[in-house]
């Protein structure tokens, strides 16, 4: 396995799999058609590539995510029966490969869920020693890696919107449990949430965000520690400063976030209270009408 491989630690295997990486992208973006009738071939390599997706390297998710982006562009052209690009296979090819990957590309997305990068809003995270602290300088390198892998999920969305909805609810379920909590999986879920705007219809946005939110602010209610608290603060934050459309359409939802904003301005946590403000601000920007109702 890909993993096993890789957590030995030595540069040489390392280099190898980024290798392996890069050869099994070219083949499939140039060419994918001419081993199109090995569809177990094609499908196995799909398998490892999303394997290689979950590894803990930045240079191998880069280019695993260029990839997956590459392809979900084709898969909803297709689908949306939009032109071919320039030695581009046809149409018909790449609703076949869709096909052939239908529940590889469900993998798919949840990788790109459990490894989304952390978006410019948001600044309380956990460093690399478990404390959770106020960024002051952005890292500009993840956040394009963040734009990258946003624009990947929301085309992946696109294709199955309500197995993309299935994936975040049922991991908010396990947050909410505890069975798989962490600061980390918070986080990569939250901001997957505020990833998606767009690419969901009404019925569904207005299912996720709801449903997100209020097991957030329960969270948010019941958890006792301070940092505890600021994290889960940040990512409703987060997410309600990108779904204001939903909430310039739901009123009495606009005002509970306020409310929880106004709360949050109070907090003590370093950085809590400047992101308050700056999703209050942004909210009054884009939805000014909820604030005169």
């Amino acid at each position: 396995r890909s993993s096993d491989l890789f957590n030995k630690g030595r540069n040489s295997s390392r280099d190898f799999i980024r290798t392996f990486c890069i050869f099994l992208v070219t083949i499939h973006k140039n060419y994918m058609k001419a081993i199109a009738h090995h569809s177990s071939l094609i499908l196995a390599a799909h398998q490892m590539l999303v394997g290689i997706t979950h590894l803990p390297d930045k240079e191998i998710m880069k280019i695993c995510v260029d990839y997956w982006r590459w392809l979900g562009v084709r898969f909803n052209r297709a689908r949306a029966g939009g032109p071919s690009e320039e030695g581009d296979p046809g149409r018909q090819f790449f609703r076949s490969v869709q096909q052939l990957l239908l529940e590889e590309l469900k993998n798919v997305r949840f990788a790109l869920i459990r490894h989304m990068p952390k978006p410019e809003e948001v600044v309380i995270v956990e460093n690399e020693n478990g404390e959770v602290v106020t960024v002051t300088m952005q890292d500009v390198e993840a956040l394009e890696l963040y734009a990258d892998v946003r624009e990947a999920l929301w085309f992946f969305t696109k294709l199955d919107p309500a197995d993309t909805v299935n994936i975040l609810i049922a991991l908010m379920g396990k947050q909410r449990d505890m069975s798989e909590w962490s600061f980390r999986n918070l986080n990569t879920l939250c901001w997957s949430v505020g990833s998606v705007v767009g690419a969901l219809d009404q019925k569904r946005e207005r299912e996720l965000f709801i449903a997100i939110i209020r097991e957030l602010l329960t969270m948010c209610g019941e958890m006792r520690e301070t940092k505890n608290r600021a994290v889960i603060a940040s990512n409703i934050m987060y997410i309600v400063g990108q779904y204001d459309a939903f909430l310039l359409a739901h009123e009495s939802f606009f005002k509970t976030v306020c409310n929880r904003l106004f709360y949050f301005m109070k907090e003590s946590f370093e950085g809590v209270q400047d992101m308050a403000v700056d999703t209050l601000l942004k909210l009054s920007k884009r939805v000014p009408k909820c604030f005169l109702s």
